[in-house]
This record gives structure tokens, C-alpha cells and sequence, in this order.
């Protein structure tokens, strides 16, 4: 079956979710820039190197911003 078939398992499920909320969150940086975060998510990322924020990490910074 395809990849959001049945027979995944809760873990394949959940990693699926995780990645496609990643390419989500890179496609809402990517259509507005710095302009809702300023440089929270410049920062987190100087914090956190090699590591993609999370939409809970995105939100947070419009929200501080």
C-alpha cells in the first residue's frame, strides 16, 4: 500500500507527520521571511545548529515578535 496506507506502523505514522509538518514550517519561513519572527528564529537556529525549528518554535517566535 502507499506511504499513508494502512500498514504503517504508529512510529512510521508519526514520523511521516514530523516530516511533513518540517516541509510545512519551511514553506511558511520561506513566504514570509523575517517579517512575523524578526530574528527570534536567526537566533534559535545560531542556538540549535544543524537543526530545523519546529512549527511550535515558529509560532512561538511570530507570537514574541
Amino acid at each position: 500500500m502507499g506511504r499513508d496506507g494502512p500498514d504503517l506502523t504508529p512510529e512510521q505514522r508519526e514520523s511521516l507527520i514530523w516530516q511533513e509538518a518540517a516541509r510545512l514550517t519551511q514553506m511558511v519561513e520561506e513566504a514570509v521571511g523575517d517579517g512575523g519572527h524578526g530574528g527570534l528564529l536567526d537566533q534559535w537556529r545560531l542556538d540549535n545548529p544543524g537543526l530545523t525549528p519546529d512549527y511550535e518554535t515558529v509560532v512561538s517566535s511570530m507570537r514574541q515578535a
